[in-house]
């Protein structure tokens, strides 16, 4: 059985396992925007404590909570993609007390489709105290390419060709040439002033840190490939990646669309590398910084804006290539990325601004 057909059997199969088995929450990723982070969950304010309330109040009812929602997300690089997902949010272990009373579990799966790639995620996010969120969920996928080179690149293997230049390995057939799968857990912090501090509408303070270990692999890459995935820059090897996200922002509940500004530093490192990596940078963990604006224009329907910049790593004769148009910004650096040197400083350069429409259907 060749890569192809082993690469779409283990894609049929694990599609088959998780769809039987779905653990999909709304908190999924990273960035807030691009990957339709959900803060809506943030602690806003403690009950009466006990010694204030004689009484003990009266049991709320408890209910599943279900919610299907339908997005559309792009980048100026360009990139886009369509979001359809599904969340159920089951109350556990909660009190009569303002405490505890929040705590559940939220399970569902969410679909992606975008010109070079599809995906298919579950997990399943454990809410124990306002202040803290637990999670661990899978996603399978698989891409195509467009174009002749590594122009726009859904999946493939990167390799150096013979004039010293990016290529996709057996380019002519490396379209659903594999299957990708990730697994990780993660756990988040979270705090909102307002949760201590009573009284006004304006004091919505947020605080969000969150970080997360996921186990990457590619069926159609050997142990030493990198490869390509989702039209990146095709740095990506199997094994075990580390992410982490400190958001701060200002929630403002009396505006009548602005909901939320944020600043949102993200940064990833890559925690299994080779010999040869500390010759091209590849131990270094990258660093994008963002402004997130969210609009909230009614119940069900969302839309987060974030401009965003990067750390990019300066080389004595390289530019990071833009993924999509080579010539876009005077950018046409296709050499192959591992023959590049070792970095030699860092510029802070703009990066793409990220959109996402959100609209709950019901």
């Amino acid at each position: 059985m060749n890569v192809k057909k082993k690469g779409l059997l283990a894609g049929v199969l694990c599609f088959m396992f998780l769809f039987a088995f779905p653990l999909y929450a709304e908190t999924e990723d990273e960035s807030g925007v691009w990957e339709d982070a959900d803060y809506s969950s943030m602690p806003e304010e403690d009950s009466e404590s006990a010694a204030e309330t004689p009484a003990a109040p009266a049991r709320k009812e408890v209910k599943t909570e279900s919610a299907t929602t339908v997005g559309f997300a792009f980048t100026t690089l360009p990139e886009f993609k369509l979001v359809f997902s599904q969340s159920f949010k089951v109350p556990v272990l909660r009190f009569n007390d303002g405490f505890f009373g929040g705590n559940n579990i939220k399970f569902g799966m969410k679909a992606e489709v975008a010109p070079v790639f599809m995906t298919f995620y579950t997990d399943t996010v454990f809410t124990p105290l306002p202040l803290i969120e637990l999670d661990t969920g899978a996603m399978v996928g698989t891409g195509w390419n467009i174009g002749e080179g590594p122009s726009i690149t859904g999946i493939g293997i990167n390799e150096r060709d013979a004039e010293g230049k990016t290529s996709i390995k057996d380019q002519g057939n490396a379209n659903f040439s594999g299957t990708f799968l990730a697994a990780h857990f993660g756990a988040a912090f979270q705090f909102n002033l307002a949760a201590v501090v009573r009284g006004s509408d304006w004091n919505h303070i947020l605080f969000r840190t969150y970080h997360k270990m996921t186990a990457n692999a590619f069926t159609g890459a050997d142990k030493n490939d990198t490869w390509f995935i989702f039209n990146d820059y095709g740095e990506n090897r199997n094994g075990w990646k580390y992410n982490a996200n400190y958001l701060l922002g200002y929630q403002m509940p009396a505006m009548p669309v602005l909901n939320m500004l944020a600043f949102l530093f993200e940064m990833e490192k890559y925690l299994t590398p080779i010999e040869s990596d500390k010759d091209w940078g590849d131990t270094l963990a990258r660093w994008d910084f963002g402004f997130l604006i969210n609009l909230k224009f009614n119940e069900n329907i969302t839309l987060g804006i974030l401009p965003q910049f990067r750390l990019f790593r300066n080389y004595a004769n390289f530019e990071y290539p833009v993924r999509i148009f080579k010539d876009f910004n005077g950018v046409n650096d296709d050499r192959y990325f591992q023959d590049r040197g070792k970095p030699e400083g860092w510029s802070f350069q703009f990066y793409r601004v990220a959109f996402a429409f959100n609209w709950r259907v019901k």
